[in-house]
């Protein structure tokens, strides 16, 4: 792949409909829920939720449901909400709220609401957070204003960036307005985000909330139980896709095929677009870790060869890489603490499928991809010390010897195809598992 050196990577386009691929099952969900709301059906579960990694669509896809009409004389791919008579969509990013108190930042998002509201009633003037009402009267009046509305529409409310938002917003947000708008049968709710998820209190978000897993462009979105098999073939048509809506007249100079990058990219929308315009992997993962402190970057670039971690091996790990890779030292915080810097990265998450952490695949994948052009030595010794430490563990536990060898075979095979010898790895002290 050609990959000349670009320090400043282009700037991420805004969303615009024309630009718009893929995401057909997803679209194909909330649509379904919205048309049989529309028709009247009772449906007990009205929330949609979509995860996935930086850069993977969450918010073009939610931004692609709510827009109002599409720009005349242009073939837009996927459908919207506001296809569906009778469906009312209202776009939020909380985003928008984060250097705002909580408080603030609720009375704000009403305000919001209410002009909506009002604009499709045609019966308001302009709302703003009014000084002398409180903001439990403020979230009533809202909650009034959509019960009245839903008498006859579906009120579609689409949240962007909730999990990157801080918890004592969301607890207010959903106590204060989502919570009363949930139980309203023709009210829907589909939020997006990434990273760590939040103990939601109301049924409706919790209990009662299809959660769905957002993959690289042509993988439909998955559940947490089901098993994710990529398709080569259908990531790379999508991405073609991708790349040449991209370089449409006054678009991106692109320089490197959709073949060329899916395999580092896996199908990222964001990743793909950095590569395809001759970004290396070190420019890419300037823009994809933006809002990562210098810690967690560390953390990450220590624990990027492996698949996956337990809390109770970290500690292990981390102290076995840093004594075989002299240039990646960085302090060793508890292994407890480890999976909360981690988690604060919005990089890193829990996966039911392994009961491990993982990171991010695209990112995981980048950052290996850096160490190996230039830091091979680490990369090298972070390999061996994982590969030393699952061959110790598989010969220690028994009972999940299958397991942890199959972790040890990986780690050999990694440094077998860059012709490096397992036999050369050192030894590594006795570690206990934490």
């Amino acid at each position: 792949m050609n990959v000349p050196h670009i320090s400043s990577p282009p700037k991420p386009p805004e969303y615009e409909p024309e630009l718009f691929v893929d995401r057909e099952f997803e679209i194909g969900k909330v649509l379904e829920l919205a048309q049989d709301l529309a028709n009247g059906r009772v449906i007990p579960r009205r929330t949609i939720i979509f995860r996935g990694e930086r850069g993977c669509g969450k918010s073009w896809l939610l931004r692609h449901l709510a827009r109002e009409q599409d720009p005349p004389d242009v073939v837009i791919k996927g459908r919207r909400l506001g296809e569906i008579r009778g469906v009312c969509p209202w776009y939020v990013s909380l985003s928008s709220f984060d250097n705002h108190a909580p408080e603030a930042a609720v009375k704000q998002i009403i305000a919001g609401l209410r002009n909506q509201i009002g604009q499709w009633r045609k019966t308001s003037p302009p709302f703003s957070a009014v000084p002398d009402l409180s903001l439990a009267e403020l979230c009533s009046l809202a909650v009034g204003e959509a019960k009245d509305l839903s008498q006859g529409h579906v009120l579609a409310v689409l949240l962007d960036h909730v999990y990157e938002s801080s918890p004592q917003l969301l607890e207010l947000l959903e106590d204060r307005l989502l919570a009363p708008l949930a139980v309203l049968p023709k009210v829907m709710i589909i939020m997006a985000g990434r990273g760590r998820g939040f103990p939601w209190k109301a049924p409706e978000l919790r209990i009662r909330a299809d959660e769905y897993w957002l993959h690289g462009l042509g993988e439909p979105a998955t559940t947490a139980s089901d098993v994710f098999q990529p398709d080569r073939s259908k990531m790379l048509l999508a991405t073609q896709d991708q790349l040449e809506r991209l370089k449409q007249p006054g678009g991106y100079k692109i320089t490197n095929s959709a073949n060329d990058i899916i395999d580092i990219s896996q199908g990222n929308p964001l990743a793909g677009l950095l590569l395809a315009v001759g970004c290396d992997t070190a420019s890419a993962l300037d823009e994809l870790l933006k809002g990562v402190d210098e810690t967690g970057r560390r953390l990450l670039e220590l624990l990027c060869v492996l698949r996956f971690f337990h809390e109770r091996q970290v500690q292990g790990l981390l102290a076995a890489c840093q004594d075989v890779c002299r240039d990646c030292k960085t302090e060793s915080p508890s292994p407890g603490d480890v999976i909360v810097r981690l988690l604060r990265t919005n990089l890193v998450q829990y996966d039911k499928s392994r009961a491990a952490y993982v990171v991010d695949e695209v990112i995981r994948t980048l950052l290996e991809r850096d160490l190996l052009e230039r830091r091979r030595d680490c990369w090298r010794s972070l390999h061996c010390a994982a590969y030393r430490l699952y061959q110790g563990w598989s010969e220690r536990y028994p009972e999940a010897r299958a397991r942890l060898q199959a972790e040890a075979d990986y780690h050999a095979a990694r440094l077998r195809s860059v012709g490096e010898d397992t036999d050369a790895c050192p030894q590594l002290q006795d570690q206990e598992e934490s």
